[in-house]
């Protein structure tokens, strides 16, 4: 930023001879008038000139300043109203560091996240991809199922509950509460004094079992299973990304099918990659993307230069960094308290230069070192700001 002289030049006719007031002020400041400027005119209706000289920020994120004032005849008191000539000037800054935001807009189908494999499905059932009514992109993506569960019992695990009365030989059947899942098969190996199963071996691995897992059979009671192991029938196991689409939203995907039941996932769509010096920043300094960006999200520069799009961004400009608003290169920590129900998020120039957005948690408060003034105050009334003590 930098600092300048502003030169204004008022004309003006004046009636009487002798010293008039130029009185100035920025509007909206609520500052009172500066009235030290102080002309000699000839009057009589003949042309009348002062100079006045204020200092501004020519490259302000702020917009444009407004100076407004009036000429009044020195023969009136300063308080008085009457014979008050009004004038405006108005100031534009030039921003030379601009904000722009890059937003990662559409990637392809990277993974599927599945929160519930479901089961009874199988591999020829019709994997559906529905896109989001508000994605502008047109590439749509395929996916297919790729091995589901076979429902054999691998393994059993010690009994929950050993039972009374079984004999050693004994068969006991894997029942399934929930699929078709039969012939699996347990043998009693060692019983103890009450006939408590104490240890057994898997002796059929059935097929087809889905769950709520249960035993009978044989010549005691009370024997309950604990933990078996085995791939869940018609679960889905594993799918297939044939075409990765385009997407600009997560589509969302569903199966078709007669028997299946309980599915569900999420895509997730492949981020817009790293790069290294895109541009440099508004203290040269080259800007790197050093993360992905999730698809929607948006890596926020500042930059003396205007970006176009590149790969799978899209630019917007924002206006101008909160840096060029600070005359300071000194540090300060500036504690933000929100009274609010909601989060509150402030732009903000960190002591490094470096743009950042603070979020400050409803009913909370944060701590941050920013080079003086710098941050823009969004005007909310349950928001506090604490000027603290200098930092680097």
């Amino acid at each position: 930023m930098a600092i300048i002289t502003a030169t204004i030049t008022v004309d003006f006719i004046a009636n009487y001879v002798g010293d008039h007031r130029v009185c100035w002020r920025i509007q909206g400041s609520g500052d009172p008038y500066d009235c030290s400027t102080i002309v000699n005119c000839v009057g009589g209706g003949a042309a009348c000139q002062a100079i006045i000289t204020a200092d501004v920020n020519d490259t302000s994120c702020d917009g444009n300043i407004v100076f407004e004032g009036y000429v009044q005849s020195g023969c009136e008191t300063e308080p008085s109203v009457n014979g008050r000539v009004t004038w405006s000037a108005m100031f534009t800054p030039v921003v030379t560091c601009l904000r722009q935001e890059l937003l990662c807009l559409f990637g392809d189908i990277l993974d599927i996240d599945v929160a519930d494999a479901g089961f009874e499905y199988i591999l020829a059932d019709t994997v559906v991809i529905t896109r989001d009514p508000l994605d502008n992109q047109v590439s749509d993506g395929a996916i297919s199922i790729a091995q589901v569960g076979d429902g054999v019992i691998l393994a059993v695990n010690p009994l929950l509950n050993q039972g009374i009365n079984y004999t050693v030989n004994d068969v006991l059947d894997i029942i399934d509460g929930i699929g078709p899942g039969a012939g699996a098969q347990i043998t009693v190996n060692t019983i103890g004094g009450s006939g408590e199963i104490t240890s057994f071996t898997l002796t059929s691995p059935g097929t087809d079992y889905v769950g709520n897992l249960s035993l009978t059979g044989g010549t005691g009671t009370g024997a309950i299973l604990d933990t078996v192991s085995y791939k869940v029938f018609g679960a889905i196991l594993d799918l297939s990304i044939d075409v990765p689409g385009s997407y600009e939203i997560p589509p969302l995907i569903r199966i078709t099918t007669a028997t299946g039941l309980e599915f569900s996932a999420t895509i997730v769509l492949d981020p817009c990659p790293t790069y290294v010096n895109i541009g440099d920043d508004c203290n040269s300094t080259a800007i790197d993307i050093t993360n992905p960006i999730d698809v929607g999200s948006v890596f926020a520069v500042c930059s003396t230069s205007v970006f176009a799009p590149f790969d799978r961004f899209v630019v917007n400009q924002t206006g101008c960094c909160v840096a060029e608003d600070s005359d300071s290169d000194v540090c300060f920590d500036y504690t933000f308290t929100n009274t609010n129900v909601a989060n509150i998020s402030i732009d903000t120039t960190s002591c490094g230069g470096d743009y950042q957005l603070v979020v400050v948690p409803a009913s909370s408060n944060v701590t941050v070192c920013l080079v003086e003034d710098g941050f823009a105050d969004p005007g909310l009334d349950t928001l506090s700001v604490i000027k603290g003590a200098a930092c680097s």
